[in-house]
């Protein structure tokens, strides 16, 4: 369901208000406090739905890369030993001043 869609679930069909009536203004407040928590609550659906599939891609994503990363360790040892060391030095000197 499109973020519209759910909107428009929400919202409903129009209703009428009878303005001439000494609470129209009340009465108008009243539908609109009614109609922004409802689509509050529905936006807040649609932001969890949509946060829980990027936490599913961001996982898979992650869990390719470290299989990647353990294959390019496993295929060539002695470069990736020479990295660490690498990398281990450079940072000893950053934090060293």
């Amino acid at each position: 369901m499109s973020e519209f869609a759910a909107v428009k679930e929400v919202t409903g069909p129009k209703r009428q208000i009878d303005v001439k009536s000494g609470n129209g203004i009340a009465d108008q407040i009243d539908l609109l406090k009614t109609d922004i928590a409802g689509l509050a609550t529905k936006m807040a659906e649609v932001g969890r739905a949509q946060l829980g599939d990027t936490v599913g891609t961001v996982q898979q994503t992650a869990k390719s890369k470290a299989d990647d990363l353990e294959a390019a360790v496993r295929n060539s040892p002695m470069q990736s030993v020479a990295i660490s060391v690498g990398i281990g030095f450079l940072l000893g000197l950053v934090l060293t001043r």
